[in-house]
């Protein structure tokens, strides 16, 4: 008897940690509140991606902070046990120190304004290094800018300002440029120049070319696959006309809209296949912010459907995973979708005549120049090429090894 409740017992505490287990496994989210002893006040939100994601809100003595990290933390909650303070004039830091080990960063407010590393550094704030002195124990990461030059194809290139998982693109008319920080090369596509109305774009880790210099239309996709560095092309068995052009990228899927036709696709590399949206094409597809909405084709040929650009005010504006971007008086900003009213300043620089958001990267064109930003790498110049003073739309990018 004691025998067949002992096993009873051990069956019931077996079911209960496996109930405990797999909650922990599936639990895909979530947003708590908690304060530090030193009148900090945390909002923690949490969600699972490739890897744990949280995004914090950090108020203390009127001062807000907003970032977010993204490593190992095994969903784990309350992941900040400590923040250290700093105040120098108008300028005031935090660094927050986690349960598990990782990368010491500061977070910092000019005045009232949240400004990145990037910026402070940029601008030889005395402040900041004043107060770097105080954190020197800590080796906190800055982000770094090199000038080493190198010249390949006519373009000046700064490789040692390209991180370890980046490469960049720039269209040569035949073919494509890739800028990686140890190797560079040219992949021939055409063997004819195609030097307007390039319709390209990247896609996990491909370079994705629509060729539309034919008469017919577009026919043919070709896609460069910078991990195994092959080239494939992708015959469409719907041919685009040649007024179409990209909507954006989502869920690994490339969404065209052919305006001739009025008519919306999505085109997946991997299985080489272009899917009408809606067979009768009576609802078209867009993503505002992340979330998918249905549009009427009188609404959706109101303008060009752009799944990034966004609206702030009057400046140009664009959304990128939980983030928008937006650039004012030669000055980039950035706010999380989470908290709108609270900007991040990023960076100052003038004369940009073109730029875009490239998932957590920013790309910048100023004259010949080709700047990038992102909250590891900084602001940084990759390349310079005289031909971006008079030919850019759409011919230089970045891909990302996953």
């Amino acid at each position: 008897m004691k025998r067949k409740v002992f096993l009873i017992l051990l069956f019931l505490i077996g079911i209960l940690l496996i109930t405990i287990v797999a909650s922990h496994i599936s639990k895909k989210e979530h947003h708590i509140h908690y304060s530090l002893t030193n009148h900090f006040q945390i909002e923690e939100y949490y969600t699972k991606e490739k890897e744990d994601h949280y995004y914090f809100e950090i108020t203390n003595d009127k001062q807000n902070y907003h970032f977010t990290i993204s490593g190992d933390f095994s969903k784990q909650k309350k992941i900040i046990k400590q923040i250290l303070l700093a105040k120098e004039g108008t300028l005031t830091c935090i660094l927050p120190i986690y349960q598990r080990d990782y990368d010491a960063y500061l977070y910092c407010n000019l005045g009232k304004q949240q400004v990145s590393n990037s910026y402070l550094l940029q601008t030889d704030n005395n402040n900041f290094k004043k107060i770097l002195e105080q954190f020197e124990d800590y080796k906190i990461k800055l982000p770094q800018e090199r000038n080493q030059i190198e010249t390949y194809k006519k373009v000046d290139v700064y490789p040692s300002n390209i991180g370890d998982d980046e490469t960049y693109f720039l269209w040569n008319y035949k073919g494509l440029i890739t800028f990686q920080k140890s190797k560079k090369q040219f992949i021939p596509f055409l063997d004819y120049d195609l030097y307007d109305n390039v319709m390209a774009t990247t896609l996990d880790h491909y370079y994705v070319l629509f060729e539309n210099s034919s008469v017919k239309g577009i026919e043919t996709i070709y896609y460069y696959d910078f991990k195994k560095e092959s080239l494939k092309q992708m015959k469409l068995d719907t041919i685009l006309s040649k007024d179409s052009y990209i909507n954006g990228v989502n869920d690994h899927l490339i969404y065209v809209t052919d305006n001739k036709k009025k008519r919306q696709y999505t085109i997946n590399i991997k299985k080489e296949e272009i899917i009408e949206i809606d067979n009768d094409q009576t609802n078209y597809i867009i993503y505002q912010e992340g979330e998918k909405k249905d549009l009427s084709k009188s609404d959706f040929f109101l303008k060009k459907q752009d799944f990034q650009e966004t609206s702030i005010g009057e400046d140009e504006a664009f959304f990128a995973k939980d983030s928008i971007y937006y650039w004012s008086q030669n000055k980039l900003y950035k706010s999380y979708i989470k908290s709108k009213e609270n900007t991040i300043l990023l960076l100052e620089l003038e004369n940009i005549k073109d730029w875009k958001v490239i998932g957590d990267t920013v790309l910048l064109l100023q004259d010949t120049k080709l700047y990038s930003y992102s909250e590891e790498y900084g602001l940084r110049v990759i390349l310079e090429s005289n031909e971006l003073k008079y030919n850019y739309k759409n011919i230089y990018n970045i891909g990302k090894k996953d």
